[in-house]
């Protein structure tokens, strides 16, 4: 699969000079049960969104 996003979908400060940037791809597996696949770890003790995640 190959996907294009476009940088002016995302909120960033462009008066930073360097930045740093992550991802998290999800796939909820099988879509009728609430299994969650995901790249990062998530913190069960913090239900904020978003997650604080790795860096």
């Amino acid at each position: 699969m190959e996907m294009e996003l476009p940088l002016r979908l995302f909120n960033f400060d462009s008066k930073l000079d360097m930045q740093t940037w992550g991802i998290e791809f999800i796939r909820f597996y099988p879509r009728d049960k609430t299994h969650r696949l995901s790249t990062h770890s998530i913190d069960r003790n913090n239900n904020t969104i978003p997650y604080k995640h790795a860096t």
